[in-house]
């Protein structure tokens, strides 16, 4: 492999690996706000599924669906509700789930528009559906 691609590999991983430690970040202070300021473990595996699902529900209530009881509503609900039983494991027990939307888009939406417009209905969306 040259050192061109062995740059650009390391670049690209990089810019991943930002976006994902980022995103751990915000979903550790989120929970422990939620937690009345308890200490959360920074190497929880809890912390990537909750960054992973706020990605997931994110985009996927851009897009128009909205949590119910059937069909695509039906798995943004179940991928919601993981991801908040995670944060319950973690010790949150307020609503946190929906304040890692805008970490999120701020990541984000310079690469995905979209995100910037609905930011506030996804807000709402993932809150009702946390309360």
């Amino acid at each position: 492999m040259s050192v061109d691609r062995r740059v650009r590999a390391l670049l690209e991983v990089s810019a991943q690996d930002l976006l994902a430690v980022r995103l751990l970040a915000a979903a550790k202070n989120a929970v422990q706000f939620a937690a009345g300021g308890a200490e959360v473990d920074a190497t929880s595996p809890s912390l990537k599924v909750i960054a992973d699902h706020i990605r997931a529900c994110t985009f996927t209530v851009t897009d128009g669906v909205i949590p119910g009881n059937e069909g695509r509503g039906y798995v943004l609900r179940r991928i919601a509700r993981r991801a908040i039983r995670h944060g319950y494991k973690l010790g949150a027990r307020r609503p946190f789930f929906h304040a890692l939307v805008a970490p999120l888009v701020d990541e984000m939406g310079e690469a995905y528009p979209e995100l910037k417009r609905e930011k506030l209905r996804v807000t709402e969306v993932l809150k009702q559906e946390e309360e």
